[in-house]
């Protein structure tokens, strides 16, 4: 996604999960060399279709899990830490 409609997409997923229509969590994805690219490439295989990766205003890599509430999000940050990247639950904006 660019880097306009990631955010974009966040809120839409954060909104109608205020209203009781979807569940999602945001993860905030360590990338120490602030190589997003290759870490990108790196997960990407690790998210389902229904998933969503980019970059937020502050400049971090998030994934947004749909359907997914921090419990069940535990699986894929997992699945990151095998891949060797460290993440942690962000916030919406």
């Amino acid at each position: 996604l660019t880097q306009e409609a990631f955010p974009q997409l966040v809120n839409a997923f954060f909104d109608a999960g205020d209203k009781g229509l979807t569940e999602c969590t945001l993860l905030e994805v360590i990338v120490r060399d602030q190589d997003y690219v290759r870490a990108a490439k790196a997960l990407a295989g690790s998210i389902r279709a229904t998933d969503y990766m980019g970059m937020l205003g502050d400049g971090k890599l998030y994934v947004l899990l749909s359907n997914t509430n921090e419990e069940n999000a535990a699986g894929v940050k997992e699945r990151f830490r095998k891949a060797g990247y460290e993440c942690r639950s962000g916030k919406g904006q």
